[in-house]
């Protein structure tokens, strides 16, 4: 999504890199960047598309400058409030040294802060000055330490497959607490599983897909072969371009796109025990 006075939706939610890079391609820069409308038209998303309790996390890419048209002679106003477990992380496409040189008494980092709700430890600045190989290293950071996928094993009786997770289950801790709109509905940061999440998916059962429908979600993960998340980079076309990729890509044939393409066909979910224990 891109941002300035108003928002534009430049892509909506896909799997498909290509797409993405498509769509970025046509971008231009406008007027001013409204982060606030910006972060609310996120929560309108959000909701639309997964509702509430899903955790989700968003990367904004700013330039750090405050929006001083809506800022300027008016109190700070209170940080968005996000209606889902949230993980905000903040871009800025400057260095600290040059955010606070002179913005007319406001200072931008503090700005990001009450606009967003986030400390200061999750805006992040490039570690040098800005060029190609500095953003290159800030979002391969990024991307190491909180887009990393789970790796485990999928089981069910004799037959398995070596997997991942992504999102990783243990990767979101939320860095903001989320409420329903009213006081006495707000729920704490969520503290993820510590790690702890088993390196062993078990399917101890079958259900008939039309006996869940809609069934309360925490969160959700696509799960792919390893070779094939190393393969293309962790960005899958869709499910069943998916299962054809994993096919080709793979020397040896694949439990999961057999235990997939069985389910699909029946019309059934595959329930899986999870034992782990999280730190209290």
């Amino acid at each position: 999504m891109a941002y300035s006075s108003k928002c534009e939706l430049i892509i909506p939610f896909t799997k498909r890199q290509e797409d993405v890079k498509e769509g970025l391609k046509g971008e231009e820069v406008y007027d001013r960047g409204d982060l606030r409308g910006a972060l609310e038209t996120v929560v309108d998303i959000v909701a639309h598309e997964w509702g509430a309790f899903v955790p989700c996390q968003i990367v904004v890419v700013t330039d750090g400058l405050p929006n001083l048209q809506c800022l300027q002679n008016t109190p700070v106003a209170h940080p968005v409030a996000f209606h889902f477990p949230v993980q905000v992380h903040v871009i800025v496409m400057a260095t600290r040294e040059e955010l606070r040189v002179g913005h007319h008494g406001l200072d931008p980092i503090q700005q990001l802060c009450c606009t967003t709700g986030v400390t200061e430890d999750h805006i992040i600045f490039p570690a040098n000055m800005l060029c190609k190989e500095s953003v290159t290293t800030l979002f391969t950071s990024l991307a190491e330490q909180h887009f990393a996928t789970h790796r485990c094993i999928l089981k069910c009786g004799h037959l398995h497959s070596s997997v991942a997770l992504s999102p990783s289950p243990t990767a979101h801790c939320s860095n903001l607490d989320f409420s329903l709109g009213d006081p006495a509905l707000t729920f704490p940061k969520l503290r993820g599983l510590d790690g702890q999440f088993p390196s062993e998916l078990v399917v101890c059962g079958f259900l008939n897909m039309s006996d869940i429908i809609a069934p309360p979600v925490l969160t959700r993960h696509l799960v792919l072969d390893v070779d094939l998340m190393e393969t293309h980079g962790g960005v899958l076309g869709g499910e069943e371009g998916g299962d054809k990729e994993a096919q080709g890509s793979s020397q040896e044939p694949s439990f999961r796109v057999l235990l997939h393409g069985s389910l699909k066909f029946q019309s059934m979910v595959a329930l899986v025990k999870l034992r782990f224990v999280c730190k209290r």
